[in-house]
């Protein structure tokens, strides 16, 4: 039942927001997270006072520890957030996608970065200063609303992640985060199975699941050879999503 649900969500529309000329149409993707703002006066309020920029592959945005500047808001592309401890280890928090906001926590409390912002690929990023989001919170109040519901959701994305990581074996965290790829990611193939672009390194992987990139390339060639997934070049397939949902469960 749920595979059939995760089958309708993946949608290919819904996948990418492909970046064109028109300024109202770069927006488009904004409005499935701000709804309630939809119209003209916000999308040219962005416009005006945003600087757009591209990032290349491995490219940072922010830095932690670096002073808060302004806030950002994905086009298209893959931003990874990191954190890194005082002997170097880096922890993924999380993988953020277009038409999400970046740093967006800053404006409530100006503070440094606790965290780094790196494209993971090729990425169209709009930039609002500090004075340009406090004048179109001024002037659109419900902003406020929305970010405080973001950041909500980040918190409680974090919190389960947590608390898998304690309770659940790297086999099962690693069912989960195939699964969470292909849904947010991925789309399905001409026979029904499951298919996502593997756009994170083993490295990447293997830091949001909390292991060591040697278990989790243990992991993942175990399940290629139950069939359970098969990857050709770049693609991963999920040939048998029940039995990766029950290992995820």
């Amino acid at each position: 039942m749920y595979a059939q649900t995760l089958r309708s969500e993946l949608l290919p529309e819904n996948n990418h927001f492909n970046v064109v000329n028109h300024r109202d149409q770069q927006l488009k993707g904004a409005h499935f997270i701000i709804p309630q703002l939809n119209g003209p006066e916000l999308i040219d309020g962005i416009n005006r006072f945003a600087i757009k920029n591209r990032y290349k592959k491995n490219q940072t945005l922010f830095v932690q520890g670096n002073p808060f500047y302004g806030i950002f808001l994905i086009l298209s592309g893959k931003i990874k957030i990191s954190q890194t401890s005082a002997d170097g280890k880096e922890t993924i928090i999380r993988i953020a996608r277009p038409n999400e906001f970046l740093a967006h926590h800053h404006i409530f409390k100006h503070e440094s970065h606790n965290s780094t912002a790196t494209a993971i690929e090729d990425s169209l990023i709009y930039f609002l200063d500090k004075k340009s989001i406090a004048y179109l919170i001024d002037r659109f109040p419900q902003l406020t609303t929305h970010f405080y519901r973001h950041l909500l959701e980040e918190y409680r994305e974090i919190e389960i992640k947590f608390v898998e990581k304690c309770q659940k074996n790297v086999r099962e965290r690693l069912a989960h985060l195939l699964i969470d790829l292909a849904e947010k990611d991925g789309g399905v193939d001409e026979n029904g199975n499951f298919k996502f672009n593997v756009f994170l390194s083993r490295e990447n992987m293997a830091s949001i699941i909390g292991t060591a990139t040697e278990t989790l390339s243990r992991f993942l060639s175990e399940l290629k050879s139950e069939e359970i997934i098969i990857q050709k070049g770049k693609v991963l397939y999920i040939k048998d999503m029940p039995k990766l949902l029950r290992f995820a469960s």
